[in-house]
């Protein structure tokens, strides 16, 4: 369930269709964005298997 309006101690009200949307994405840094999109696309391409992490050789688990 969501809130449907809400209002503050001073009186201000607010519905939920006149809330902003923040993109998260658009708060990432140029890295973390850069970081995210090598990732996903390493995973695309098989790379990454589901018990290796990232920037760890196998050998060293």
């Amino acid at each position: 369930t969501r809130c449907r309006a809400c209002r503050c101690p001073l009186g201000r009200e607010g519905s939920f269709e006149s809330w902003l949307r923040t993109d998260p994405v658009s708060l990432l840094s140029g890295w973390e964005h850069a970081q995210i999109e090598r990732l996903l696309g390493e995973a695309a391409a098989g790379q990454l298997g589901l018990d290796q992490v990232p920037g760890q050789s196998p050998d060293s688990q």
